[in-house]
């Protein structure tokens, strides 16, 4: 047998798994109710093959890039509103990519953290916290758009972005509003597809659904807080 012939069955079957996940991404995006209940569907698939993590590392890997992308808002939303002391001189390369590094991880403790939390709130069997997971993940999916804004601040709006300084290029500043007003946009998309799937996932009651989303609230707070209060001064 050629080694084509012995490769070729599992490389067709990362293809179509591939291939699945991007239909189901979209469908999260585009039509929420089918994509959670598919990605759901998938991981109880993936669970009664006895494949570990059911859910994948997909919901991982998006909650991570969301956590970053979120904190980078942050920073540009403090730069803008001059929230944070942070002239153009104490901008620092490594610091940018530490705290990105940061928020990243503190993403992936808010998805643990808050599964847990809400597997005992909603007490629902369609929501144990590999679903749960797997939701936080998939709800965070705008936020890898935000995250792609980040060469185009450093490009076109340079560190500027980043600190309270004012730009004094027009297309600096016209790009560094805009940036803002996107990243705005895709957190409140990932807001809305985190609250659509609560309920979808769960399939709990009104009360348990509302009160799942705002420990959601909580868990960021709490994990995001003390971290946004030390980088009022980036330097």
């Amino acid at each position: 047998m050629s080694r084509h012939a012995t490769t070729a069955p599992g490389a067709a079957a990362t293809a179509r798994a591939s291939a699945r996940l991007g239909l189901t991404l979209r469908a999260v995006l585009v039509a929420p109710k089918q994509g959670f209940e598919s990605a759901v569907a998938a991981a109880d698939r993936r669970a009664r093959a006895a494949r570990k993590p059911a859910e994948g590392i997909t919901p991982y890997v998006l909650s991570a890039l969301g956590g970053a992308a979120l904190f980078l808002l942050w920073l540009k939303l403090g730069a803008l509103f001059d929230l944070r002391d942070a002239p153009r001189g104490s901008f620092r390369s490594v610091y940018l990519i530490g705290v990105v590094g940061i928020g990243a991880a503190l993403g992936l403790v808010c998805q643990a953290v808050w599964a847990a939390m809400s597997a005992a709130i909603l007490r629902s069997e369609s929501a144990p916290r590999r679903n749960l997971r797997l939701m936080w993940g998939a709800s965070a999916l705008p936020q890898v758009f935000a995250l792609l804004l980040l060469p185009l601040d450093l490009l076109i709006a340079g560190s500027g972005a980043f600190t309270t300084t004012r730009l004094e290029d027009p297309l600096g500043a016209a790009w560094a509003a805009l940036s803002i007003a996107l990243g705005g946009a895709f957190a409140a998309w990932a807001a809305y597809l985190f609250v659509r799937g609560v309920a979808i996932t769960s399939k709990a009651g009104a009360l348990r659904v509302v009160a799942a989303i705002a420990s959601g609230v909580v868990v960021l707070a709490l994990t995001y807080g003390p971290l946004i209060l030390s980088t009022r001064v980036i330097s």
